[in-house]
């Protein structure tokens, strides 16, 4: 159920195979409704019923990604929010005991940020692996609004000293672009946020090319913002990304046209017989935002039902495709719930298929079984 406080950005979601356990990490701050301050942790067998436990990392953190090493090790390296400016500090956190199924022990540790051998730009995104042995590559947003902003790439063999790659993709965000960069359609997140970069049927262990997906979050303001994504054509060997269509780039693709940002994803891997498949999950500002307009508008003042945003129900990630005005063929997501979330029903109900004339401000009520 929902806990006291704000809920924000799911991060560093992972299935550990050798229990069987999917994490799932959010931004969250127990004392108010708005501003993720600790990262909140559950544990599921089945991505539907979760069991909460204690906050896996401390105040000040962040976005960031997992990432899973051969060795069974886990790192997540995150901004850390309690610096001038904010995002100016990276950390990296790691389990204290990996025989622990729950992992609830974490140590945190700075990394150096900048310079020769440093890491910078914001939001972290997991890791995957890179064509080039031993390494490992990740992206980051930027740290400066702009009508074109870049995700950038960096690789690392330890997770301790980090080289920049230069940009992964450098896109021109239409809706800043087309108010000439003025700041309230453009907002201070117009620089690439919470990017994530993934292959559909294949895990983060995969180094090879093929399509892949950026997704990035643009937000127009501290309380709106929306999850674009643009597929692409990933050659490993040269760090190249090369949309399918640069006609339909970051700006036209969304994952979902209501409340839906800063999602994440997960590989669950084939076992029991079933194919492998790409979970995402994101979160959103409730009802009492308003929504009817873009951009949405959310009261950073509380509620008063005492907590701020939820974490929504996961989806499936599928390739599908259709045919533009342009008779070019392109391809697209779907989004499907979940499958297993039909455990959560208890009872089916049937109506008969009559027609039924509901009058103006009339409210039908559909007796159970």
């Amino acid at each position: 159920g929902n806990q006291p406080g704000y809920t924000g950005d799911p991060n560093g979601i992972m299935y550990r195979e050798d229990t069987g356990l999917f994490h799932l990490f959010w931004q969250c701050t127990p004392e108010r409704t708005s501003g993720g301050d600790f990262w909140c942790h559950s544990v599921s067998k089945d991505y539907v019923r979760w069991k909460q436990l204690p906050h896996a990392l401390p105040s000040g953190c962040e976005s960031g990604g997992a990432t899973q090493l051969p060795n069974g090790d886990v790192v997540v390296v995150f901004q850390h929010n309690h610096q001038t400016p904010i995002g100016a500090i990276h950390m990296e956190a790691r389990p204290l005991n990996l025989s622990d199924p729950l992992l609830l022990d974490w140590g945190v540790a700075t990394v150096q940020t900048g310079g020769k051998d440093g890491v910078g730009g914001s939001d972290i995104s997991p890791a995957w692996r890179s064509a080039e042995d031993g390494q490992w590559l990740f992206a980051t947003g930027g740290s400066t609004m702009s009508v074109t902003p870049s995700v950038y790439l960096w690789n690392t063999s330890s997770f301790r000293k980090y080289g920049a790659k230069g940009p992964l993709h450098t896109y021109k965000f239409d809706r800043c672009y087309a108010y000439g960069g003025n700041a309230h359609y453009c907002g201070y997140g117009s620089y690439a946020r919470d990017p994530n970069f993934f292959g559909l049927n294949s895990s983060d262990h995969d180094n090879g090319d093929g399509l892949r997906v950026l997704e990035v979050l643009q937000k127009t303001d501290e309380a709106s913002g929306r999850d674009f994504y643009v597929l692409g054509n990933w050659e490993a060997k040269s760090f190249t990304f090369t949309p399918l269509d640069p006609v339909r780039d970051v700006g036209v693709a969304v994952f979902d046209f209501g409340n839906f940002l800063a999602s994440e994803t997960v590989w669950d891997p084939p076992r029991e017989g079933k194919p492998g498949r790409r979970i995402i999950t994101a979160f959103a500002f409730e009802g009492d935002c308003d929504s009817a307009n873009y951009p949405m508008t959310c009261p950073w003042s509380g509620p008063g039902r005492g907590w701020g945003s939820v974490i929504l129900l996961p989806r499936v990630l599928h390739l599908d495709g259709f045919v533009d005005d342009r008779g070019v063929h392109n391809r697209m997501l779907r989004t499907p719930p979940l499958p297993e979330l039909g455990k959560l029903r208890s009872k089916s109900v049937h109506v008969r298929k009559e027609a039924m004339h509901v009058g103006a401000g009339e409210t039908v009520l559909v007796p159970t079984p």
